[in-house]
């Protein structure tokens, strides 16, 4: 761990270093989320990844994809990234290539991405294309036609290792911060990085539980079975598919305790809630205790809500959103 209790950095590159920064943050929300009685023993923790700089979860795997591109050379003569992303990878990487030369990029997105997600990129300074994905004819392969064609640097997040091994620190810290003690953790299945890395950087104990979504319910930044890409390895984890809705009411949750999450938030706490259930009701939670007895889950805080906020409206009943007033609403 860093020691800079006084939070100084000497240059912007320092301050959007991950290896310069303290963790990020861990918090006990058992009580705000009342998942489970007392009695069961279950300890519920988010690991809270929107912290800035970059404000979402793939902050790690970006560093580490063009740091090393840049120390094997990779961009040497490049000005110019492409990149297929549903947002937060692009964002990131707009702001870390920079100061490895990459000036510009362009993200290639899917049609249907969030207009507050676009706004933000363009703040960013990134050229947005959406594009209408199509079985065959998919963001990653338009992104690798116009590298082709422009002599851009690709970013291939779906399929560089770096991907996941930047993403392996999360799993470390949340270890350390524990102190051994997680026996669950969670994540939404995006390019599927983020839960490659926890189970990489976790001991096998830990159960590494993945919230799939189930066709027919987007969820920004997650993908069902169909769209899943298979550039990563599947074993050792727990696929759960999950709901748009339910995604959104466990995201909106999580926000009420720790301001504040996107859905995709949600959905690996949706898994993570049914796998500790199922456990708990055919015994098999044992397996999922730590040697105090107790269930230890932590999920992970992926991105902020503010970029999501027409999407959680429109997802979810009004009463999530404003509380009854006493004496104004009587």
């Amino acid at each position: 761990m860093i020691n800079n209790p006084l939070n100084v950095y000497g240059s912007p590159r320092d301050f959007t270093d991950p290896f310069m920064r303290e963790y990020a943050p861990l918090v006990n929300v058992t009580d705000d989320l009342q998942w489970f009685p007392r009695e069961a023993k279950v300890s519920v923790w988010v690991k809270v990844m929107t912290v800035p700089p970059i404000y979402s979860i793939k902050w790690y795997m970006a560093w580490n994809i063009i740091s090393r591109a840049a120390t094997r050379g990779d961009l040497a003569g490049k000005t110019v990234g492409v990149i297929a992303s549903s947002g937060n990878t692009a964002s990131a990487v707009a702001r870390i290539g920079r100061f490895h030369g990459l000036m510009h990029l362009v993200a290639v997105v899917p049609s249907d991405i969030p207009d507050a997600k676009v706004a933000q990129l363009e703040f960013d300074g990134v050229r947005v294309i959406r594009y209408p994905e199509t079985p065959g004819d998919t963001c990653i392969d338009h992104a690798e036609k116009l590298a082709k064609k422009y002599h851009w640097f690709n970013i291939p997040q779906y399929e560089d290792e770096n991907n996941w091994k930047g993403q392996m620190f999360i799993g470390s810290q949340i270890w350390e911060q524990t102190q051994g003690r997680v026996t669950v953790a969670a994540v939404g299945m995006g390019t599927m990085g983020t839960i490659r890395g926890l189970r990489e950087s976790l001991p096998p104990s830990v159960a590494v539980v993945g919230g799939k979504l189930a066709e027919g319910n987007p969820v920004p930044g997650l993908r069902s079975e169909s769209r899943l890409q298979p550039h990563f390895s599947r074993e050792g984890f727990i696929e759960l598919e999950v709901e748009r809705v339910a995604s959104y009411e466990m995201g909106k949750a999580a926000s009420a305790a720790v301001p504040a999450f996107g859905p995709s938030t949600g959905s690996g706490m949706v898994a993570a809630k049914r796998f500790i259930e199922k456990c708990i009701a055919d015994g098999t939670d044992r397996d999922i205790r730590n040697k105090e007895g107790e269930i230890v889950c932590v999920f992970l805080g992926c991105d902020l809500a503010i970029l999501y906020t027409e999407r959680y409206t429109g997802a979810l009943d009004p009463k999530f959103f404003s509380s009854k007033i006493p004496g104004l609403d009587d």
